[in-house]
């Protein structure tokens, strides 16, 4: 069997974690990470022009999806890649001191595992633990 798992909620124990995972026969893939990185990333999250919410911004603004249930699948893997595409990671701020570079990492793993979903023809899931 072959696992991956990228952590980017050490350090963080005891606050919210959120999964993005898929599983399939013998692999599984599973990108944990602090809630707080996931915040960021949706609210740079874009939605496609001249249309309401979608894809995760309308789950997460609702509070449904992975809100209300464990291994949540994913619906429109399409719709979510258009938006981690497209969001915009802010600068790095050194006068405050906040560093967005987890953010950056994240998103490109995020691309990646919603990229393969489509590809490959299978779902991904995310989990609030």
């Amino acid at each position: 069997m072959n696992n991956i798992e990228i952590d980017f909620y050490s350090g963080f124990e005891g606050e919210e974690e959120i999964e993005f995972f898929s599983t399939r026969e013998l692999h599984t893939k599973r990108i944990r990470m602090w809630i707080g990185y996931f915040r960021t990333i949706l609210r740079q999250t874009q939605t496609p022009p001249d249309t309401d919410w979608t894809g995760l911004v309308y789950y997460n603004n609702l509070l449904i999806g992975w809100h209300e249930e464990k291994n949540w699948q994913i619906p429109c893997l399409e719709e979510v890649l258009f938006q981690l595409e497209n969001a915009k990671i802010p600068i790095d701020d050194p006068i405050n001191n906040i560093d967005y570079e987890p953010e950056r990492k994240i998103l490109v793993e995020m691309i990646n595992l919603v990229s393969e979903g489509i590809n490959e023809s299978f779902p991904i899931y995310i989990n609030k633990c």
